[in-house]
């Protein structure tokens, strides 16, 4: 008998996987670069940030986070992806949270706005604006680079818009 329950036990299925619980219907996607429509020039009293290639950074980790995920695989020409998703980087702000005793900015969040589509075959079956965040302290142990932030602010909205993508399944 207590052979028997090691075996059931070896073989009762327990693993661990980095796949989303939820399967897609999909396996495939393309991601070609997303746009920067970050308006710089235009007169407004808003003060907007530009910071350079940002595009660039969230194609690459957007597509990254796919591969992590598994369930959708990114490829690199349109013809052979079952969905494709495009992208347009509207905002992107650095808002100061604390600040020390003698008014320097101790924490910044930054957040990162995009307008995302999603196509089926060329249709298109959702479009709407995804945003992500991160929040980082310029002093202490805990302290981190504006450059590390942004890439954690695009790893979240990388994460909320494969979340978008598998949520309609």
């Amino acid at each position: 008998m207590k052979k028997f329950l090691i075996v059931l036990f070896l073989l009762s299925g327990c693993g661990y996987t980095l796949k989303n619980i939820k399967e897609s219907p999909y396996k495939t996607v393309f991601i070609p670069a997303f746009h920067n429509k970050i308006a710089i020039q235009e007169d407004s009293s808003e003060y907007k940030l530009y910071y350079r290639g940002l595009e660039i950074d969230l194609e690459d980790i957007l597509k990254e986070r796919f591969r992590y995920d598994g369930n959708i695989l990114p490829v690199s020409n349109a013809e052979n992806a079952d969905i494709t998703i495009k992208g347009t980087i509207l905002d992107y702000n650095k808002d100061a949270l604390r600040y020390a005793s003698n008014e320097d900015i101790d924490e910044y969040r930054i957040t990162v706005k995009a307008e995302v589509e999603l196509l089926k075959k060329g249709e298109r079956v959702w479009k709407e604006q995804i945003s992500g965040e991160s929040t980082y302290l310029t002093t202490g142990a805990n302290a981190k680079s504006e450059t590390v932030a942004v890439r954690d602010a695009l790893k979240d909205l990388s994460r909320n818009i494969i979340d978008r993508v598998l949520g309609d399944w």
